[in-house]
C-alpha cells in the first residue's frame, strides 16, 4: 500500500469524473452538437479505459512482483541481454515497483506527451536516476500474463512430450533389424519322441536365426534434422499429436539452462532473427535424442527350420 500514490489516484478519479461531467452536459444540452457528443464519448472512453487500467496494475502489482520472485528464484525467469549476452540489470526499476506496493518509493501520478498515464519517481534504497512506468504498457503486459516473461512451470514436461511424439514418429526411420544367417543347431524343446521325426513337422533340433535391432544415433540426428529443416523453418507446430507445443522463447530460454545452448548466447528477443530459429531446432534435435534414442542393441533368436539329427 502506498497513501501518496492511493490519494493521487482518487484525486484523479473526482477530476476524471468531473471533466466527463462537464462533456456530457455540453453534449447533450440543447446547444449540443454531433462533435460535442463525439467528443465526450471520446473523452469518457479514453479517460475510463486509463483509470481501469491504472487501477487494474496498481491492485495486480503485488501479485506480479511475487510471481516475479517466484520465477528468480526457480530459475525460470527469462533475463533481458543484449546482442552480446550480456545481462541487462535494472536493479533501481525493480526497487521502484517494490516501493510502490510498499509506500518506500516516492511516486507521482502525471501524464506524458501523449496523454498517457505514467508513474514518476525513485526509491530512497536506489540511485538518484528518475524511473519512469507508462502504465497502459504496465497493464497490457499483466494482461498477458505477467510484466515479466519466464520459462512456465510445466516446460520440461512439454518439452519432453513433444519431443517424444516426434521421436515415435520418425523411429521406423532410424531403428534397424539386422538379421543373421542362422546359427547353432539346438534341441527342440517340442519334439515329441513318440512320433515319427521329421524335419519339418516334428524335428529332434532346430536351428536359431539371430537378429538385433538397433536405434543409430548418427542416423536420428540426420532424419531428425532433415524434419526440423522442413517443418519448423518458422516456429514449431502440432505435426505429431502432441498434447502441446513448447514456446519458442521458453525453450531457447530452458535448452540455455539445461547447456544445449550456449549460456553466453543472447535471450530469444535480442538474438539474430536470421539464425535463432535454425539453432533452436539444432538445440533440439540433441535434447530430443539425448532423451528418446538409445542407441541401445537388442538381440532375440527365433526358432528357425527344423534339421535331421545325424
Amino acid at each position: 500500500v502506498n497513501p501518496s500514490l492511493d490519494k493521487q489516484i482518487i484525486a484523479e478519479i473526482e477530476n476524471n469524473a468531473r471533466l466527463i461531467s462537464d462533456a456530457y452536459m455540453k453534449a447533450y444540452s440543447p446547444d449540443g452538437t454531433p462533435e460535442d457528443m463525439i467528443a465526450f464519448q471520446t473523452l469518457d472512453n479514453n479517460l475510463t479505459g486509463q483509470l481501469n487500467d491504472l487501477t487494474m496494475m496498481v491492485g495486480a502489482m503485488d501479485a506480479d512482483l511475487e510471481a516475479y520472485d517466484l520465477a528468480k528464484e526457480e530459475g525460470r525467469l527469462i533475463k533481458k541481454t543484449n546482442e552480446l549476452g550480456e545481462v541487462v540489470e535494472d536493479e533501481d526499476y525493480d526497487l521502484f515497483r517494490y516501493g510502490l506496493t510498499s509506500g518506500d518509493s516516492d511516486v507521482l501520478l502525471s501524464k506524458d506527451e501523449n496523454g498517457r498515464y505514467i508513474l514518476k519517481g525513485r526509491n530512497p534504497a536506489g540511485s538518484e536516476e528518475e524511473q519512469v512506468i507508462t502504465i497502459s504498457e504496465y497493464s497490457d503486459n499483466l494482461k498477458k500474463g505477467g510484466s515479466f516473461k519466464s520459462i512456465n512451470p510445466n516446460l520440461e514436461g512439454q518439452a519432453i512430450e513433444f519431443g517424444q511424439s516426434i521421436a515415435t514418429k520418425l523411429l521406423p526411420q532410424y531403428k534397424k533389424t539386422y538379421k543373421g544367417q542362422g546359427g547353432t543347431p539346438y534341441p527342440n524343446p517340442k519334439f515329441d519322441s513318440s512320433k515319427p521325426e521329421n524335419a519339418k513337422t516334428n524335428p529332434k533340433m532346430l536351428t536359431g536365426s539371430a537378429y538385433f535391432t538397433i536405434e543409430d544415433e548418427d542416423l536420428a540426428r540426420n532424419t531428425m534434422t532433415n524434419y526440423f529443416d522442413g517443418n519448423f523453418a518458422e516456429g514449431f507446430k502440432n505435426l505429431t499429436g502432441s498434447k502441446s507445443v513448447p514456446k519458442e522463447e521458453e525453450l531457447w530460454e530452458y535448452l540455455k539452462n539445461e547447456g544445449f545452448i550456449n549460456k553466453t548466447f543472447p535471450s530469444w528477443s535480442s538474438a539474430p532473427n536470421v539464425t535463432k530459429q535454425q539453432m533452436l531446432n539444432d538445440a533440439y534435435v540433441d535434447f530430443v535424442i539425448k532423451n528418446n534414442v538409445s542407441g541401445a542393441v537388442e538381440g532375440e533368436v527365433f526358432s528357425g527350420k527344423g534339421v535331421l539329427d545325424s
